[in-house]
């Protein structure tokens, strides 16, 4: 059985939700979605690793106080957060991927990341971006 602060917490917490569900826009999951996954670009100076990061930090910690659930089952899976990776690479990486047989919807994150990171040195080593 919950305690005065238990029950205090629990009303806080339902009375945050209602009214992050009134102010924020509606359909607002849908719509950061549909952003991280069609607008979302990878910036130039920033690593393809620590671009994943961010990418699991706005997951596990952002989407998850979004309406309606307000829970994890709102989170991204695995093959959305591989689709954000590839649509934010720059299409000379994809080209490379098909070159060489490299299949990312059938890997983890982490393996097309260090795919990823490969082609990234190997870019960095020959001086074009």
């Amino acid at each position: 059985m919950l305690g005065a602060q238990g029950i205090g917490v629990v009303i806080i917490n339902a009375t945050i939700q209602e009214m992050v569900t009134i102010l924020l826009p509606t359909k607002i999951l849908q719509r950061v979605k549909r952003h991280l996954r069609c607008e979302t670009r990878k910036p130039i100076d920033m690593g393809v690793r620590t671009y994943l990061m961010h990418i699991i930090r706005i997951n596990l910690q952002e989407i998850l106080r979004l309406p309606p659930n307000f829970n994890d089952t709102e989170s991204l899976s695995e093959d959305e957060i591989i689709n954000i990776l590839l649509f934010s690479a720059p299409k000379s990486w994809q080209r490379k991927m098909d070159r060489q047989g490299f299949d990312p919807l059938s890997s983890a994150p982490l393996d097309v990341v260090a795919f990823m990171e490969c082609i990234e040195m190997s870019e960095d080593c020959n001086g074009d971006k």
